[in-house]
């Protein structure tokens, strides 16, 4: 996989991880899990393996950084699989061209059409020669050496050998007169409460707060003073049935208990239905200008047949959205208009700026 993509050698380690997560979720030829995916031998659930298939290994891919606010900032990179035990279920590790790694949730694909074209072909050109300028040696894929497996050069190499073991005969107990001790009874799988697997620990949700939707992290399950756990609930891979109670720990530095289908209702509506988080527009609340803004008396242009004509521009507007989980961001009026029009239309006729060249005729 790794010397099929070129990979560098210094993220080898990265390919193998990602390797291994994939033939855990998936069924293999291994003699012992006889048809089973390992992962469901495991913890009994059937495997997802929707977030390793979103993106090849070591493809090009669009990232966005959390600061940015328009997807005319998207950056070029290679996915290096899933960030494991770090960040939200969605998170890419992202390897850019200055040869760092970064932790993405915003990652998009390279259509066959962008990848066709002249402006991407001199982009990831770009990308390789930073690479390699910043790898040096390390931008090589690893040599393959066969003297590893065929036993060539076996004398020249210092491998430990599996023990063996020989069989033996049972010659029954050696104390008769002692009994043998029972073994304990098993907890019934649904029974066992464990956090490791847990999938709502460390998940970033935005729940209500004092009369306001705040963010926070799932940080653990919350326990009586005992270390108990059933008496506060009991998980369940239904959320409806879910009653297992968690502490989240807020932006703030504060922390609050929530009940599991609490925190399952309010991650589920900000997702859509691939996973991403969505934001829905509340409401427009406020505007600014810059001096870059059409003046109404250079507003209108004039045809060749003597018609005037308002100028369609957008320059220079900036508006303060609302959004659902009541947060405030300032974007700039191209982007507003293009995906809310009518709350466009309708903000300027109620703030007296219906006049103004760029809202006229909308």
């Amino acid at each position: 996989m790794m010397s099929a993509t070129n990979t560098p050698g210094v993220i080898w380690d990265n390919g193998l991880q990602y390797y291994s997560a994939v033939r855990g979720q998936t069924v293999n030829t291994t003699h012992e899990t006889k048809g089973e995916v390992p992962q469901t031998i495991i913890t009994g659930e059937p495997p997802d393996i929707s977030w390793l298939a979103e993106f090849g290994w070591y493809t090009y891919v669009w990232y966005t950084s959390p600061e940015d606010t328009s997807m005319e900032r998207k950056k070029l990179g290679k996915y290096c699989g899933p960030f494991f035990n770090e960040g939200n279920a969605m998170s890419a590790k992202i390897l850019t061209s200055k040869a760092t790694q970064v932790n993405r949730t915003s990652v998009f694909r390279v259509t066959a059409e962008e990848a066709r074209s002249e402006q991407f072909q001199k982009l990831s050109a770009d990308f390789e020669g930073s690479l390699k300028e910043r790898l040096k040696t390390g931008y090589e894929p690893l040599e393959e050496s066969e003297e590893l497996f065929d036993g060539s050069d076996a004398s020249d190499m210092h491998w430990e050998k599996s023990p063996t073991y020989d069989p033996y005969e049972d010659t029954g107990p050696q104390h008769p007169d002692k009994t043998k001790k029972a073994m304990p009874e098993l907890e019934e799988a649904d029974e066992i409460q464990h956090e490791a697997y847990d999938r709502y620990i460390t998940a970033r949700v935005c729940v209500p707060k004092g009369g306001e939707m705040s963010y926070g992290t799932v940080m653990n399950r919350k326990r009586r003073m005992d270390g108990d756990l059933l008496r506060l609930g009991c998980s369940n891979v239904n959320p409806i049935l879910d009653t297992s109670v968690y502490k989240v720990e807020f932006d703030d530095g504060s922390m609050e208990a929530y009940s599991a289908n609490i925190i399952a209702e309010h991650i589920y509506s900000q997702v859509d239905g691939e996973g991403y988080t969505q934001y829905m527009l509340n409401e427009i609340v406020d505007h600014k200008k810059d001096s870059t803004v059409v003046s109404k008396e250079d507003g209108l242009i004039t045809t060749k047949a003597g018609r005037k004509l308002p100028k369609q521009t957008t320059k220079g507007w900036q508006f303060l959205c609302q959004w659902n989980d009541g947060t405030t961001s300032w974007h700039p009026l191209k982007d507003v208009k293009e995906s809310h029009l009518l709350q466009v239309a309708q903000y300027a006729t109620n703030n007296g700026l219906a006049e103004e060249p760029t809202f006229v005729g909308l």
